[in-house]
């Protein structure tokens, strides 16, 4: 009977520590399996938070570059200003300069391309959406000389249009758009592709003799 006993609990020891060995391996493997399947779904997750992060760097770089721009450009207009006001010969010297430029630019292609003649004579013009240019800009003149001369509101000047006279200004921006249209038609056949550059220049030195 002791012999038994004794294997019974010999039995029972191994058994028990076979079940722990076993306990043991479980628990290992089902560490093992967690630590795969953590490990799978962080790579299989996309960087959401890098992106954002990467995102928000690059935003602060642009804001910064942009802050840095208009900062430079404050101070270089500022230094203009400051200029202009302690040496106001100088803008006074620059405007004439420009309207000089300007206005000897617009004489010379003027006569460089022969322009009277061509506009008199040429057949290559046509004569119909020329007119209708040439009444646009009159119209635009007639506007422009009843708001700056004649009528006493907003004290003539351009920037005080839309407060002085509302109604003029619609009608003023449809005769130049029409004179504008009208000439490059009428004068396309002669110039081409250079007529809205003739365009451009007579208007700028026409601008600064009115």
């Amino acid at each position: 009977m002791s012999r038994f006993k004794k294997r019974n609990n010999n039995d029972r020891e191994i058994l028990d520590v076979d079940g722990e060995e076993q306990e043991e391996d479980t628990t290992s493997t089902f560490d093992s399996v967690n630590e795969q399947d953590t490990s799978t779904a962080a790579d299989a997750t996309p960087p959401v938070t890098m992106k954002r992060r990467v995102k928000n760097e690059n935003t602060e770089r642009l804001d910064a570059l942009v802050q840095q721009f208009m900062n430079e450009h404050n101070t270089s207009k500022k230094k203009v200003e400051d200029i202009e006001q302690s040496h106001p010969w100088v803008v006074y010297l620059k405007k004439k300069l420009e309207m000089l430029f300007w206005i000897g630019s617009s004489l010379y292609l003027g006569h460089y391309i022969d322009f009277i003649n061509v506009i008199l004579y040429s057949s290559e013009i046509n004569r119909v959406y020329f007119y209708i240019s040439i009444a646009a800009l009159l119209s635009f003149f007639s506007i422009y000389i009843y708001i700056t001369y004649i009528s006493k509101k907003g004290g003539g000047k351009p920037e005080n249009w839309d407060k002085s006279h509302p109604k003029a200004v619609p009608y003023a921006t449809i005769c130049l758009v029409i004179f504008t249209f009208g000439f490059i038609i009428g004068c396309w056949n002669k110039w081409g592709f250079f007529t809205p550059g003739i365009l451009f220049v007579f208007l700028i030195g026409l601008s600064y003799l009115v």
